[in-house]
């Protein structure tokens, strides 16, 4: 319950505050087929792009994205894609590959050597190296990490999980609370209502403007209105975003820490 929370908040957090869309592709892999990034992304599937000089710095990130990728063979299979690609296409396939091989990246679903940088990063968040990024079924971007942020394999794994559940960015239920935070912004400690009808645990995480989990707690609600003090004295001052997850219901709210 604990990677579903975190996964549809930062999902959600990422739709609002960046709302971002990854732009489409077709772009041909080491194997000579053509891949077209929506098509691969339809029914409810999701891909990993993690593009690679390669050199050093990218081994321990794009292992990390491959891996998540990997975690859910048996749980989901064929529904996570880990593509590889050469970050500009300076790369050959063959080099690419060994590199791939060397470090462990033993089956990923395509390798690219981005010859004439079809896929170029500049046009999905940025450039650094390595640069992961997670893309939904609804083509919005789950997770976007550059350089040594993109080693994040809780961020990875949970970006995969909001993909992959049904409650979804696209599906999620606004005012599934009626949330309430006051007083906002806050110093120390706000308070938290809300309203279920539902008895069951509620998970409450708090995400910074990163998307990155600072806080966690559980409540258990009754049934009609609730509230919840939550102390965010420890927070640095900034803007923070609130997510609740009962069950299939997740809400969200922004707040400023001052």
């Amino acid at each position: 319950m604990k990677k579903i929370l975190l996964t549809l908040s930062t999902a959600v957090f990422t739709l609002s505050a960046i709302a971002q869309t990854a732009p489409d592709f077709t772009a041909t892999d080491c194997n000579g087929t053509s891949h077209n990034l929506y098509t691969e992304l339809s029914g409810g599937n999701v891909v990993i792009l993690n593009w690679v000089m390669p050199c050093g710095a990218c081994i321990a990130p794009s292992q990390t994205a491959y891996n998540a990728a990997q975690s859910f063979a048996i749980s989901n299979p064929g529904k996570v894609k880990y593509f590889l690609l050469d970050d500009n296409g300076g790369t050959t396939c063959s080099a690419l590959t060994s590199w791939a091989t060397t470090n462990n990246i033993l089956s990923p679903t395509a390798t690219f050597d981005n010859s004439g940088n079809t896929v170029n990063e500049i046009n999905y968040g940025g450039s650094g190296m390595p640069h992961v990024m997670v893309i939904g079924p609804d083509h919005t971007i789950l997770f976007n990490g550059l350089n040594a942020a993109a080693n994040n394999p809780n961020a990875i794994y949970n970006a995969i999980t909001i993909g992959l559940t049904p409650a979804s960015i696209a599906q999620y239920q606004a005012h599934a609370f009626q949330l309430s935070a006051a007083p906002n912004p806050t110093h120390n400690t706000m308070h938290l209502q809300y309203v279920t009808k539902e008895e069951s645990p509620i998970q409450v995480s708090i995400l910074n403007a990163m998307g990155q989990l600072m806080m966690e707690q559980k409540a258990n609600p009754r049934s009609g209105q609730n509230e919840l003090p939550l102390n965010v004295s420890a927070l640095a001052a900034g803007q923070y975003f609130i997510c609740l997850v009962q069950g299939n219901k997740v809400e969200k709210i922004p707040f400023v820490r001052n």
